[in-house]
């Protein structure tokens, strides 16, 4: 479901530019959030250090990633993405869910 959203993502994203888009990454980075602080930390923002996140395949689930955990968790990825044509916008979007 997740390799799902994020090619969604992109199409949506090409779309928007009207070109195509690179491949989404294989890797993501992934962590856990125990304590629920991602939000308050803004583990979103781009200037956040995830230098200590676990590299893993997202085309399987963390499970088979080796992490038995059932909580708040983040993914994260980056991609190189082509110059927006001008007076186009590419849209900003963030996928959550909670069980």
């Amino acid at each position: 479901m997740r390799r799902t959203l994020a090619a969604m993502l992109v199409r949506i994203c090409s779309v928007a530019a009207g070109q195509e888009l690179p491949q989404v990454p294989e890797m993501w980075l992934f962590a856990t959030d125990e304590d629920d602080v991602g939000r308050e930390q803004e583990w979103f923002s781009s200037d956040f250090d995830d230098s200590h996140w676990t590299r893993i395949p997202i085309g399987q689930g963390r499970e088979k990633a080796g992490f038995e955990y059932d909580g708040v968790a983040w993914y994260r990825v980056w991609m190189a993405l082509p110059q927006v044509p001008e007076g186009k916008r590419l849209p900003r979007v963030a996928l959550a869910s909670r069980r």
